[in-house]
């Protein structure tokens, strides 16, 4: 998995596995030895994360708002007007 392909999804959701992972990390009372592997693991919990939403919901969003700018000329995509 290549983070840098998912970087807006990851960083829209990265909180969520933070805070829960952090949470974790509290209730298990701190452990200061812990430490390196809870930014390890808030890494890889939030590059899942970011890939699950991209391929859930970003990527089949893109393609459905691609598909219905190609389909309805009255819709545009863009604000810029079309040219023929």
């Amino acid at each position: 998995m290549i983070l840098g392909q998912r970087s807006y999804e990851i960083y829209l959701t990265h909180m969520f596995a933070v805070l829960g992972l952090f949470a974790l990390f509290v209730h298990l009372g701190k452990p200061l030895r812990a430490v390196p592997l809870l930014f390890i693991a808030a890494i890889a919990a939030a590059g899942i994360l970011g890939w699950v939403v991209a391929i859930l919901y970003a990527e089949p969003m893109n393609r459905f708002i691609r598909h219905r700018s190609r389909t309805d000329r009255t819709y545009l995509g863009a604000a810029v007007p079309e040219v023929d």
